[in-house]
């Protein structure tokens, strides 16, 4: 149970301590003073989802911290899970910044946002004023049903199956197509591969004729070229290079003995002629390498036409081809077993379709005799709500339209059924639908009957009810007053509340309070005392001004209450 609760700097609440009891805990006060931001921080402490913007204007983080006791086997499990402490009483601290980053604590370690709402999901349930208006939506009556059923992992379990059946039958069209067109796509991988192998392509070979052609283009100029290096330096028959070097060379030759110093002169010489020779030679054999074939030029040429086709056809570069018979050789790989494939998935549909379909009738079958069992017990609920004679029907039928069709059966993620609440207020009356005909106050009404079915079946330490009153007044809210008092002797009962009758079977009493100091609002919550209980009552029947009359039917509205637990 909620024995604690410490807010600091969320919203309107500067700094908070409250401490809740046993039984019925009713909280009172003017709109606006900042009941449901108690219900917030609550929820916050048990992993609800937070926003930068709850934090108190001017400050950098909130802090909400919640002492429990007597930890209900499943909040103890969930710890144990989690590899927590399952110390009594057990504390829980959550801090928002404005950053936008949480930190949760559990029994002083660090723990993720989800392990705190597993926790949070064992000791707490919330019951708001919007939740009554989810009634008028047929679609979330199935929830409330299979919660009752406890068979919501199983339609879980059983959406994830349908999901896959779809999936498969995705593969499946997608294989059949691709069987259908496999011949003619095999004759065009085929074709690719041929004609790529038949072209016997060359590492770089492109490049290779490329620099062929161009020299081949130019092949006379080149020769020419040649034949001029070998005839200037040697080939002449007067004035070559390699003569008037040879000339000088004799020359120098004839003096050296004369001045050694032109030894350095005649070494030159020497290489010159040897170097000038040599580049002769190399410039005779390069005009001598080369020919020029305008046959082997259009050859060339046409090659590498070709090959420019191929890159154009299959990538822009003849690694791109070569990568492109790759893929071809292994698509016609994959091909080869789409037979295989389809026969394997369409085994495993037929398999998985009949496990689908078995699911969806077990589902159906818990649902349908679930439904004759909650369908009593929320009538008696509702009995003690000033709502006898009330018919409350749970109609269980067969899905009518969208989900697949499996042996005679729509199934959709939630199975192969509709499920809506049906009400007949009067006797002899054919149940109608709850969202045509449900005013405010039995909606109301009959959503608590509902969230005590379930608490009954499926029990959390501590419920928590925000303003569920709405459309509730006179001896109606006296009784859905006694309808809380009930509950709270089987749980912790937090109840926001604007009217009298239902404050005033509290076993205890908070009120909760705005003011404005130094220009900021700040909310307070006061335990109250009988005194202050009577004050509060007078104000809830008699508005601002506490008058002797209000407070006289404060205390008699008190004294009518059923005696204390």
């Amino acid at each position: 149970m909620l024995r604690t609760l410490t807010v600091r700097r969320l919203a309107v609440i500067e700094d908070v301590q409250v401490e809740f009891n046993d039984g019925l805990n009713v909280l009172s006060g003017e709109t606006g003073a900042g009941k449901s931001i108690i219900v917030t921080a609550i929820g916050l402490a048990l992993g609800w989802r937070a926003t930068s913007d709850l934090i108190r204007t001017g400050c950098d983080d909130a802090e909400i911290v919640a002492v429990f006791n007597d930890i209900a086997p499943a909040g103890r499990r969930t710890l144990e899970e989690e590899g927590l402490p399952t110390a009594d009483p057990l504390t829980v601290r959550r801090v928002l910044q404005t950053t936008g980053r949480n930190r949760v604590e559990i029994a002083g370690q660090d723990v993720t946002l989800a392990a705190l709402r597993r926790f949070g999901e064992t000791m707490l349930n919330l019951y708001g004023q919007h939740e009554a208006q989810g009634l008028m939506r047929p679609e979330s009556h199935m929830l409330y049903l299979d919660a009752y059923t406890s068979c919501a992992g199983d339609r879980n379990v059983l959406g994830d199956m349908v999901e896959r059946l779809k999936d498969l039958d995705k593969e499946i069209a997608r294989l059949t197509k691709q069987d259908a067109d496999r011949e003619a796509r095999l004759g065009y991988l085929r074709f690719v591969i041929e004609e790529i192998d038949g072209a016997q392509i060359g590492e770089d070979e492109d490049e290779e004729l490329a620099a062929e052609i161009k020299v081949l283009s130019h092949a006379e100029n080149l020769i020419r070229t040649g034949r001029s290096v070998s005839e200037v330096l040697y080939d002449r028959d007067e004035g070559a290079v390699v003569e008037s070097a040879g000339e000088l060379l004799r020359e120098v030759e004839e003096q050296v003995d004369v001045d050694a110093r032109l030894g350095e002169l005649q070494k030159g010489l020497e290489e010159l002629v040897a170097l000038a020779e040599d580049i002769a030679a190399r410039g005779r054999d390069y005009a001598e390498s080369l020919d020029f074939d305008p046959a082997r030029l259009e050859q060339l040429q046409d090659r590498l036409y070709a090959l420019g086709d191929l890159k154009k056809k299959y990538g822009g570069s003849l690694a791109e081809v070569s990568a492109m018979r790759e893929r071809a050789v292994a698509e016609i790989a994959a091909l080869d077993l789409v037979s295989s494939n389809l026969r394997n998935l369409a085994d495993e549909r037929l398999r998985l379709r009949d496990e689908v379909s078995a699911a969806a009738r077990r589902l159906s079958g818990a649902r349908r005799k679930a439904a004759k069992k909650m369908r009593r017990e929320v009538e008696r609920e509702l009995a003690d709500l000033d709502m006898s004679g009330t018919s409350f029907t749970v109609a269980v039928e067969p899905l009518s339209a969208g989900g697949l069709e499996i042996d005679g059966l729509r199934i959709d993620a939630n199975g192969a059924d509709e499920v809506e609440f049906l009400i007949s207020a009067n006797v002899g009356e054919l149940p109608r639908p709850l969202a045509r005909i449900a005013s405010g106050g039995e909606l109301s009404r009959i959503m608590l009957a509902i969230k005590r079915v379930l608490a009954r079946h499926f029990p959390v330490p501590t419920l928590i009810f925000d303003e569920i009153d709405a459309g509730v007044g006179g001896a109606q809210a006296e009784r859905l007053g006694r309808k809380l008092r009930e509950v709270a002797g089987e749980h912790q009962v937090l109840c926001i509340t604007h009217l009298p009758q239902i404050a005033a079977q509290a076993d205890h009493h908070y009120l909760v309070e705005k003011t404005a100091i130094q220009g900021r609002t700040h909310t307070r919550v006061e335990a109250l005392s009988a005194e202050g209980r009577v004050n509060e009552l007078a104000r809830m029947l008699g508005g601002e001004e506490i008058t002797s009359a209000a407070r006289a039917n404060a205390t008699s509205l008190m004294a009518a209450t059923q005696p204390r637990r």
